[in-house]
């Protein structure tokens, strides 16, 4: 539950038009809340779905994935889930029980249900994740696939449970228009894996019982989609669920206004959401790749029912999946920066199977473009099943020559690197950029001139990443802060002032002073104005410089009064580090980091302590790491300098770093 200030932190993050907009919705959930009866209009149910299965000799060229997904779906027919990286059993399942928390949330009007408050629900994100039916389109593709009985039973079985158990508009899972955007695109999944098996019209025929929810779920998608500040990812989630429903069955009196609602937001937000590089603007790279699904799924429906989004929208979607492997270090690791809970548009691939990959697959047989660096062992079938007719001649993508170095400015990250794609790659990741998006920057962390290292493409010094979002606020608010980053922070506080999990209430404004591209490395000055709001009016301005294997950062703490100064750097679950002398020594199984630390500061390493020492791979997860800590009460202004020589025997042959509870 949140207190006033919270609320009326929010209430001041929003325009007067959106609480207008919001006033008009309250009065809207009223109406639906007195109807005793929700009913849809009749439906004209005529499959007109170009969509065609994949014929069977084609998937004889992809047996090892074909056996990846019927293993996958047969835990599930077991009752064996894995969601958010907690593993439990559930023969038969309740759509409305936290697994994790041991909570069942009430079945009431889901507009009056408060899902953020933990004690009468459990964590909302254990109860939504199973109720986006995910593992649903799998045991559907094994159905496909093997035509085997008892995976096209199982997911009637599940269905019609979750029918029975979520009334309309009761209950939890109706709660949240972006859910429901998800769950349609795997019911549209699951509904054409199916076809041609006889159990198919109880779910899906003219009588169908599933036609009431996928009804409501657009009826209130179109009514109560993200608005004004709240206009982030969710907004795209919901169109694409929206536009592929209404799309895919256009079945309802109202499926045309729906659609065209649908193409016309998201023709705008692939526009107003994503820098002109082509990165989304939430400053968090996972929700990039989220969205980039979304605006890949629907693009590709537009194109199969021949009603295409604009060359511009391509070509927006073409720098958004381009700029992915320039982020890229020799090991393939992806960006760690913002918010992460691992979330999927849609699951038609094996699970642990490369996500990154599977989305090129995909946009290369659409849009028509060559890559050579993708994996095609495993999502090369399940891609082939979405676009059955491969390629349609959009040739929107071309791949440039990586350089060494790269600035991008818009979105206010920087490579530095030296020699790179070689075993003696030197990579490192320097955020400049702002918070995030809109007047909430709900997935943004507090980390402005934060860098990460990677050294032979293992990750060294590392983003701690976010665990948690609403389930445990006191951790939520340490793997979003500035403490939690390879940065300074100020009196031990935060550079942008928190209101509450998603949202900053001050943040800090990151300015660019020099950027200069070295013969093998590169160096950026930048500074930030988040302790301002100090007396002394304090700056924090840094130049960080790569040259070959060395690296050097220059701190200046500008003001003036005396202020606790703190310096953090956190190493990979890999590493061992300890303390000689003036020297912190960094070591891992095929190399090691020399930093010279500055005598100004004290200096200590933390392991898992109170305030410092965690890491979290992924949602749910927390294990203890090494952090350098240098801090000192000083007088401002103060200059900090530390240097790292890079000592690497090679390209390490396991580049995880591996999950723990």
């Amino acid at each position: 539950m949140y207190n006033l200030d919270w609320y009326k932190s929010r209430l001041l993050a929003m325009t007067l038009s959106e609480v207008m907009i919001r006033i008009k919705r309250e009065v809207k959930k009223l109406a639906w809340k007195r109807k005793k009866v929700l009913q849809r209009t009749q439906i004209a149910l005529t499959h007109e779905d170009p969509w065609q299965m994949l014929e069977q000799p084609a998937v004889e060229e992809f047996k090892a994935e074909l056996k990846c997904i019927s293993a996958e779906a047969d835990r599930y027919l077991e009752g064996k889930y894995h969601f958010l990286n907690k593993c439990y059993d559930e023969p038969v399942v309740d759509w409305n029980y936290d697994n994790i928390n041991y909570i069942k949330a009430p079945l009431d009007f889901a507009f009056d249900i408060n899902y953020k408050d933990i004690k009468k629900i459990g964590d909302i994100k254990n109860i939504w994740e199973k109720n986006r039916h995910q593992h649903l389109t799998v045991i559907a593709i094994a159905y496909a696939l093997t035509k085997q009985e008892q995976y096209a039973d199982h997911i009637k079985q599940q269905l019609i449970s979750w029918v029975e158990q979520n009334p309309l508009l009761q209950g939890v899972n109706w709660s949240s228009p972006l859910e429901m955007g998800i769950r349609l695109i795997s019911w549209v999944w699951i509904e054409r894996l199916l076809r041609g098996w006889q159990g198919h019209d109880q779910l899906f025929g003219p009588q169908g019982m599933m036609w009431d929810s996928i009804y409501w779920h657009q009826k209130v998608i179109s009514e109560l989609y993200s608005v004004g500040s709240s206009a982030n990812n969710h907004l795209i989630g919901e169109m694409a669920g929206l536009y592929i429903a209404s799309t895919v069955w256009p079945y309802f009196p109202e499926s045309k206004l729906w659609q065209k609602k649908a193409t016309d937001i998201l023709e705008r937000e692939i526009e107003k959401q994503t820098f002109a590089s082509g990165l989304n603007k939430e400053q968090a790279f996972s929700y990039h790749l989220f969205v980039l699904e979304f605006f890949l799924l629907a693009g590709i429906e537009g194109e199969r029912f021949q009603q295409p989004f604009s060359a511009r929208y391509k070509s927006k979607l073409c720098k958004m999946i381009e700029i992915i492997p320039s982020l890229l270090d020799a090991g393939k690791n992806l960006p760690r920066y913002g918010d992460s809970d691992e979330g999927l548009a849609v699951l038609l691939r094996p699970y642990n199977s490369s996500r990154v990959d599977w989305i090129f697959i995909l946009a290369s047989m659409w849009l028509n473009f060559i890559h050579d660096w993708v994996d095609k062992t495993t999502g090369m079938l399940t891609a082939k099943i979405i676009l059955p007719q491969g390629e349609t001649g959009f040739s929107g993508v071309s791949f440039k020559s990586k350089k060494n170095s790269l600035a991008i400015m818009d979105a206010g990250l920087f490579i530095l690197a030296a020699n790179r794609d070689t075993s003696g790659e030197v990579f490192c990741l320097f955020d400049a950029g702002p918070i995030g998006y809109l007047s909430l920057a709900a997935h943004g962390h507090a980390d402005a001139l934060s860098f990460t290292l990677s050294v032979g493409g293992l990750p060294v010094i590392i983003d701690p990443g976010t665990y948690q979002y609403n389930a445990d606020l006191y951790w939520r608010n340490y793997f979003k802060g500035t403490k939690a980053h390879n940065t300074i922070n100020i009196d031990d506080l935060d550079q942008s002032v928190s209101g509450g999990p998603f949202l900053w209430t001050k943040k800090a404004n990151v300015q660019v002073l020099n950027w200069t591209e070295l013969p093998n490395g590169a160096s950026i000055t930048a500074q930030h104005d988040g302790y301002l709001r100090l007396p002394g009016r304090i700056i924090h301005q840094r130049t960080f410089t790569l040259d070959n294997n060395k690296i050097e950062i220059i701190d200046r703490v500008l003001g003036n009064g005396n202020h606790k100064v703190e310096w953090r750097l956190h190493f990979s679950p890999h590493c061992k580090a300890e303390i000689i002398d003036n020297q912190c020594l960094v070591s891992w199984n095929n190399g090691k980091l020399i930093i010279d630390l500055d005598t100004r500061l004290n200096w200590l390493l933390e392991y898992g302590g109170t305030n410092a020492g965690w890491y979290s791979e992924g949602f749910n997860l927390k294990q203890p790491i090494y952090t350098l800590i240098g801090y000192q009460n000083s007088m401002l202004p103060l200059e900090i300098g530390c240097r790292i020589k890079v000592i690497n025997s090679g390209t390490s042959t396991d580049n995880s770093i591996g999950k723990y509870d």
